[in-house]
């Protein structure tokens, strides 16, 4: 008789993961034979929610190491075979079979899946993609090591590690689960607590992950600090130096320190070739410095990458394809070429129509080279896809682009799907707002409920407009009780900065001699850099 295939084991460890488990169990059911998991300390309904799915759970009081926890799982497993998974993952139920049939390959310790990091607020938009360890064979001799960003002990020879097709999905780096476990704070404290026991002990990696969560923080200063201590005498061939690099990167960037990026840009990107991500990162940081053609070429070279990129790169696939796109027509905007620029943005919608911050980018350049019959072509396009948020984010940039009609023809085509949300109540009290309907727009305002992400710009919505009723006590009034913090009060002078640059290209494009367009558009310039290093 064949032999049967060997048995795997889930080895997990949670805490409070109530909203998370039912995915990752279901998604895992039909690979593994049995579920261990460790738990450290639940108070909602996990543990529960774990043993109806037939799990074995086992408790282990929190020490502030995650190593203790992983060990121990791994120590209850009885298969011959280890799936390595977490509570906020979900693994890829098509690529089952394939899992399945990695046990039966001989001469193999191990095998790394892709990791499909789902990144900010929605599902699928922003994603990193990196390789991890997934599937290992049952040893004694394989445990973790570190409290924090653990790995196992025993550094398998890749000669018997097998890279596999094979995907998990991870919602750990979504703002929501972030913030509600407060991920960033307590890893903070893990690492520093390490540092402060004796820097004698600390390598090139603890550095490396206290500045990823620096970064995470905001605190860029620290964090390239970590990173640059983490490259000193760096061996180019370890897994995670091609990471440090592409985020030592983006650092530099987000600090503006675009020549010291540069530098270090033109020394790392021959150490990892086909490495689109550091060449995305110098064409951003080209475009900071206004040398666009350069950036262009950049942003190019990332697309003809795609597909090239080697699995063990930490990668954003969106740089060899919509992103860059998108780059693209910023790029050409900044350059005044709007025909260009709008070709971009819309290859950029078709490469990932969930991205509907190019929707207000692409009637904006199509507005300002072709005018209103082109703006209202660009517009049924868009449209020709009904869904609900990419409606009602058109009808928010028509109203935004003065085309009031329109954006009210298009708000009748969002009322057929019947649905109640803080987004619409938030675009309706805008388009009412533009049509001078004081009355309606505050009632469609005062609908959008606190907690929402549209409720600070709603409320402003209602400032605007009691000072166009020339109502300054309640404007006043209404202002200071939003709090808004240094942030907001940036991105508010953006979104009016942005308006008036609109204004401007559009005189610009109508009357091209006149000089009042040329030096607003350098002061409005001016106003953009100061704010963007804000």
């Amino acid at each position: 008789m064949p032999r049967k295939r060997p048995l795997i084991s889930l080895c997990m460890i949670m805490r409070d993961e109530a909203e998370n488990l039912p995915r990752a169990l279901a998604s895992v059911q039909g690979l593994v034979d049995e579920m261990i998991i460790v738990d450290t300390g639940s108070v909602d309904a996990s543990v529960e929610i774990a043993r109806s799915f037939g799990a074995k759970v086992y408790f282990k009081q929190w020490h502030n190491d995650f190593s203790e926890p992983r060990n121990l799982a791994m120590e209850k497993a009885k298969g011959e075979w280890i799936l390595i998974f977490d509570a906020d993952e979900e693994f890829c139920k098509e690529d089952i079979p394939k899992a399945l049939d990695c046990t039966k390959i001989v001469g193999v310790e191990g095998f790394t899946f892709s990791t499909v990091n789902y990144i900010g607020s929605d599902i699928g938009l922003n994603q990193d993609i990196n390789l991890n360890l997934r599937l290992i064979r049952n040893r004694k001799e394989y445990r973790y090591q570190g409290k924090i960003h653990e790995h196992l002990s025993l550094i398998l020879d890749r000669t018997v590690v097998i890279r596999q097709d094979i995907k998990v999905y991870h919602y750990g780096y979504m703002d929501k689960q972030i913030a509600d476990k407060e991920k960033v704070q307590r890893n903070l404290s893990m690492l520093l607590e390490k540092f402060e026991q004796g820097k004698e002990t600390i390598t090139n990696f603890d550095y490396y992950n206290l500045g990823v969560e620096y970064v995470r923080a905001n605190q860029w200063g620290n964090a390239l600090d970590c990173f640059e201590k983490a490259s000193y005498n760096l061996d180019t061939n370890l897994l995670w130096g091609s990471s440090l690099r592409r985020i030592h990167l983006l650092t530099l960037a987000n600090l503006g320190l675009y020549e010291e990026g540069l530098n270090l840009a033109e020394d790392v990107i021959g150490l990892y070739p086909n490495y689109a991500d550091l060449v995305y990162i110098k064409g951003v940081m080209y475009v900071q410095l206004k040398r666009l053609p350069e950036a262009v070429g950049c942003f190019h070279q990332c697309l003809a990458m795609e597909g090239l990129v080697p699995a063990e790169y930490t990668h954003d696939a969106g740089v060899c394809g919509y992103k860059a796109y998108f780059a693209l027509g910023k790029a050409y905007q900044e350059s005044s070429h709007y025909v260009k620029a709008a070709e971009m943005y819309r290859h950029s919608l078709e490469k990932n129509p969930g991205a509907l911050e190019m929707v207000h980018e692409l009637l904006t350049a199509t507005l300002i080279h072709g005018g209103v019959s082109a703006l209202e072509k660009a517009a049924q396009d868009i449209a020709a896809v009904e869904e609900y948020c990419r409606l009602l984010t058109l009808v928010e940039s028509l109203a935004n682009l003065g085309q009031k009609d329109l954006a009210l023809h298009y708000l009748t085509k969002v009322e057929e799907f019947k649905r109640d949300t803080d987004f619409e109540h938030y675009v309706r009290a805008l388009v009412y707002t533009k049509q001078l309907e004081w009355g309606e727009a505050l009632g469609e305002v005062n609908k959008v409920t606190g907690e929402s992400s549209y409720y600070k710009r709603a409320k402003l919505l209602e400032v605007t407009s009691y000072w166009y009723q020339n109502r300054e006590d309640l404007a006043k009034q209404t202002l200071v009780a939003l709090t808004l913090t240094e942030q907001d009060c940036i991105g508010l002078a953006q979104v009016f900065l942005q308006q008036a640059q609109n204004a401007v290209a559009l005189g610009k494009q109508a009357w091209p001699d006149t000089q009042i367009f040329k030096d607003y558009e350098q002061l409005l310039n001016e106003c953009h850099k100061v704010l963007a290093g804000g």
